[in-house]
């Protein structure tokens, strides 16, 4: 239940892992599996993952006796009113392995990550201190879906559920085209059958991708994400015509191994020693990372010339735009004290109204649990409880970033004062001191404050996730 100390470098958490197999014959990545084996693993995954007993065993593991007295711990937020005066259209683009520490590491002529991005950042409102809510794809994805410390629920009994708590509904119930778009194919993770239970009207991918781009280069993981982000503009472009906005999220596929630059495609320099001297990149993916840098920035560029079309286009006027990695890239760091280099993604937007964007607090640290219900408020202005995580644009918003990554017990908060884990009834605090994130004796009142009111976040998350899926 605590992180680990005495350790030469922070390694993978226990716990059940995909292995996964690439063959340079395509007939071979193209086939399925037997109808035993795949009935096999169906039995198996329905057996592992069932959420059993009540729900409020969320509340006591955090030593909580109700969801009333849960609730007294909450922030409190002012709720300040951030929704445009009109309904924009709304784009939250997820990126493979997007990296805050190679995406703070860019250097245009030297070590450039960023490529097209670079410039897109000019309109962009910036989070460099962000982290995600999981420490992998689908977690992540889950998480930010539905606000979940659980998982898998898709893949589980669950999976074909009409799901209460997706925070995609909002979207839908206020008029929302709501549109699912990856790289990645269709039936991966079952998500052209799962998602539409849970708020998505529509879901492409590779096919569909290819389809429109038959000229597009096909990987184990899918199409680049140049033509993902193709199709995403023919999306916008149709919700011009129609006058129904649309919400599309977006997941990329490029930045993951086997790791190759799509098309052919030339990319710039980039430089290894640019990296934080934190990491261990001998041990970092077989010692691959030029490759990783070379296809972070393919898939950076794309996001950038994406920001740049919608720009040129006049779409940026009437669209919200959010980027995000899924998780850190596939790196290992030396000693202690870097969690929050481990888990640490950017956070990005681009939104029409001048004022907003002046009055964010990028020196925050914030979290993937704030990118839904920041786009709600200013979009919908529907504002999600003080349960969930923070509108980032809203005035005065707490201090701290909420992670449901499991390493620390049941998750972790950060913020200027320092972090707390949540492991149980118990509070664990850690002081900065420089980059690093160092032990405490005892933890201060503003480390207190903020860890009271993450727990309290956490417990009742889950037990809104658990009375969800038995309803």
């Amino acid at each position: 239940g605590k992180f680990p100390s005495d350790s030469s470098e922070i390694k993978p958490p226990k716990g059940d892992w995909e292995i996964y197999v690439f063959c340079r014959a395509s007939l071979i990545n193209a086939s399925v599996p037997n109808g035993a084996a795949a009935l096999y693993e169906s039995v198996k995954a329905w057996r592992n993952f069932q959420i059993k007993g009540d729900p409020t065993q969320a509340l006591t593991k955090f030593g909580f006796a109700t969801v009333q007295q849960a609730e007294k711990d909450l922030p409190k937020r002012n709720n300040s009113k951030t929704q445009l005066p009109f309904r924009p259209n709304v784009v939250f683009t997820v990126m493979e392995s997007m990296s805050g520490d190679i995406f703070n590491s860019h250097d245009a002529l030297i070590n450039n990550t960023l490529g097209a991005l670079d410039r897109a950042l000019e309109d962009a409102v910036v989070f460099r201190k962000a982290v995600s809510i999981e420490n992998g794809t689908f977690p992540s994805l889950e998480g930010l879906l539905f606000d979940t410390p659980l998982n898998p629920i898709s893949q589980s009994a669950y999976g074909r559920k009409e799901l209460s708590f997706s925070q995609v509904r909002a979207f839908k119930e206020a008029g929302y085209r709501t549109i699912f778009l990856t790289g990645c194919p269709e039936p991966w993770r079952q998500i052209n059958d799962t998602f539409k239970f849970y708020g998505f009207e529509e879901i492409y991918g590779q096919a569909a991708i290819g389809e429109k781009f038959p000229n597009a280069e096909k990987s184990p993981w899918g199409i680049g994400d140049k033509w993902m982000f193709k199709f995403a503009e023919d999306l916008l472009k149709e919700a011009e015509g129609t006058g129904r906005p649309v919400f599309i999220m977006m997941l990329s596929t490029t930045n993951h191994p086997p790791f190759k630059v799509p098309d052919g495609e030339q990319v710039s320099k980039v430089d290894l020693n640019k990296l934080p001297k934190n990491i261990n990149i001998e041990g970092s993916y077989d010692g691959n990372m030029e490759m990783l840098l070379k296809t972070y920035q393919y898939a950076a560029n794309s996001l950038g010339n994406f920001i740049l079309d919608l720009k040129n286009n006049g779409w940026l006027k009437n669209t919200i735009v959010a980027a995000t990695g899924d998780h850190n890239a596939r790196m290992r760091y030396q000693s202690e004290g870097n969690w929050h280099h481990v888990f640490g993604v950017p956070v990005l937007f681009w939104i029409p109204d001048q004022q907003l964007k002046s009055s964010a607090d990028t020196d925050k640290w914030v979290s993937h649990r704030d990118i839904i219900p920041t786009l709600l408020a200013m979009s919908t202005g529907k504002v999600l409880g003080n349960e969930k995580g923070r509108n980032l644009f809203a005035k005065d918003i707490e201090e701290g970033a909420v992670s449901f990554i499991g390493w620390s017990g049941a998750g972790f908060v950060i913020g200027k004062p320092g972090m707390v884990t949540l492991n149980g009834k118990n509070l664990e605090c850690y002081n900065w001191q420089d980059d690093k994130l160092i032990k405490a004796e005892r933890c201060s009142k503003e480390q207190e404050t903020m860890g009271k009111e993450a727990r309290a976040q956490r417990a009742i998350s889950e037990f809104i996730v658990r009375k969800g899926l038995n309803e």
